[in-house]
């Protein structure tokens, strides 16, 4: 009889992996991926309260019809409703047992990075471990959240963004259509938008605060979440910062789809 199964969550997913093994340079790329991974984490939580919010309310309308003694018309619909429930719990369920896990390596990193080297080199396994201490922080900020997964990504190519990356174009667009600016990001390519939405939350940052430009993103963000109007609070051009490129590789490409016809 095996003793161990695959590895929970698929492959790719190291570090859920007994046989995962990291050092604590790593650190920051451990911070990256638990960013990513909260990301999807409250994507999954909200996907999973809209289904149940829909199955309760079939649930009610069954309720209704069996009170009444009336067929129920939307059995189909009630058992679907059912089955994605309990596919967004399981991967809602999963991303948590995932970001436990990461968080419990990056606060090993941490330890060992406080300890002393010695002669040898610091290895993390994944293995058990004691009690952790664990602290989030939390922010009401979509924006902060979507901002700081886009910037990860463009270090670590290898994370998967998922929709983070055009849901922060939807919002960046947002800005620009408050200063009187036609939106632009939406209408780059995936890549495009990342990069060109980076660059310009660094820009914003690095004028907010040149001393500190990390707490300066911060403060641009909550502008931003309030609603405040870029153009007038800087006093400049937000058009000026705006520089899309040309990608000639992805005007010529060839998107191949199926149809079907009649004999």
């Amino acid at each position: 009889m095996n003793k161990h199964g695959p590895v929970p969550g698929g492959s790719r997913n190291c570090v859920r992996c007994r046989w995962f093994v990291t050092e604590p340079h790593h650190l920051p790329a451990m911070t990256a991926h638990f960013n990513t991974l909260a990301y999807h984490f409250d994507e999954a939580r909200n996907a999973c309260i809209a289904h149940e919010k829909t199955l309760q309310d079939l649930k009610k309308q069954k309720a209704d019809a069996e009170e009444e003694d009336q067929p129920f018309a939307r059995i189909d619909a009630y058992r679907q409703a059912e089955r994605m429930w309990e596919k967004s719990l399981k991967r809602f369920s999963d991303l948590a047992e995932d970001l436990v896990a990461c968080w419990r390596l990056i606060e090993r990193c941490k330890v060992a990075l406080d300890a002393p080297l010695g002669d040898g080199t610091q290895l993390i396994a994944a293995g058990t471990v004691g009690d952790v201490s664990i602290v989030f922080e939390e922010t009401e900020s979509e924006l902060l959240q979507l901002v700081g997964v886009c910037e990860s990504v463009e270090i670590y190519p290898d994370l998967e963004p998922g929709k983070a990356v055009f849901r922060r174009s939807q919002l960046l667009d947002a800005v620009l259509y408050r200063d009187n600016l036609s939106p632009m990001f939406m209408l780059l390519s995936e890549q495009e938008q990342l990069l060109a939405g980076n660059a310009f939350i660094r820009h914003l940052a690095q004028k907010m605060n040149p001393e500190n430009p990390t707490l300066g993103q911060r403060q641009v963000i909550n502008l931003i979440d309030a609603g405040v109007n870029l153009s007038t609070h800087f006093d400049l051009d937000l058009a000026t910062l705006l520089t899309p490129t040309e990608t000639p590789q992805a005007a010529s490409a060839k998107h191949r789809i199926l149809v079907g016809g009649e004999k």
